[in-house]
C-alpha cells in the first residue's frame, strides 16, 4: 500500500469517526503512520484532503456499478447484479457511509460549495445511469412502458438512501439483507408481468 493510499484510508477512518470539524491532520497522520509534514505534502490543508477522500472513496463503487449496469445480461440481471455489489460495497466499507453523511450534512452546514458540487455531481452520474438502465428496460420490453422514469430513478435512489442511514442508526444493520426486499419493491412496480412472490 503507498503511503498516498494510506493517508486517505486513515482520512476516510478519522473523518468517518469525529466528522470534519472533529478531525484533525494530527489524528489523520498518526493512523495513517506518517509524519505532519508528509501529510501536508501531499494535501495542502484539511479541506484539500476531504476533497480527495470523496473523490477516492466513491469512484470505485461508481466503476463497479456502471460497468454491471452497462455489462451483458437481460437488463434486470444487470440490475440485480447492481443493488447486489452496490449493497455488499458498503457493507463491507461502513466509515464510507458515515463519511458521506459527514459530507453531506457537513458541506451544506459549512455552506461548502466545491463539496456540494462534487456530491451533486456524483450524485446525478449515480441518477442518470440508473435512468438509462430503466430507458433500456422499456426499450427491450422488460420493463412497464407506462413507468415515470424521474420517479422510479427518484424513489429507487431513496430506498438506497434509506437503508444506508438506517445502517448508521441500528447496530448489527445488514445491508445485504435489504438486497432481497428492494429488488422485490422494484420488480413489482418496474417489471412487464412481475409477480411479486
Amino acid at each position: 500500500m503507498n503511503k498516498k493510499h494510506e493517508i486517505l484510508s486513515a482520512a476516510i477512518n478519522t473523518f468517518a469517526e469525529y466528522g470534519y470539524y472533529g478531525a484533525t491532520m494530527d489524528e489523520i497522520a498518526s493512523r495513517a503512520g506518517v509524519t505532519k509534514g508528509a501529510l501536508y505534502w501531499h494535501y495542502a490543508n484539511k479541506r484539500d484532503l476531504f476533497l480527495a477522500v470523496f473523490q477516492y472513496a466513491f469512484v470505485e463503487i461508481d466503476i463497479i456499478t456502471e460497468d454491471i449496469l452497462r455489462g451483458e445480461g437481460s437488463v434486470w440481471d444487470r440490475l440485480e447484479a447492481g443493488v447486489s455489489a452496490y449493497l455488499e460495497y458498503y457493507q463491507n466499507n461502513p466509515d464510507l457511509i458515515s463519511l458521506l453523511r459527514t459530507m453531506v450534512f457537513e458541506g451544506k452546514d459549512a455552506d461548502d460549495a466545491d463539496l456540494i458540487a462534487l456530491i451533486k455531481e456524483a450524485y446525478s452520474r449515480n441518477l442518470e445511469l440508473l435512468e438509462e438502465v430503466i430507458k433500456e428496460g422499456i426499450a427491450k420490453g422488460e420493463f412497464r412502458s407506462d413507468l415515470d422514469i424521474k420517479g422510479v430513478v427518484r424513489i429507487v435512489s431513496a430506498m438506497f438512501d434509506g437503508v444506508m442511514f438506517q445502517s448508521l442508526l441500528f447496530e448489527n444493520y445488514n445491508l445485504m439483507e435489504m438486497k432481497e426486499p428492494i429488488l422485490r419493491m422494484i420488480g413489482s412496480n418496474v417489471v412487464e408481468g412481475h409477480v411479486n412472490a
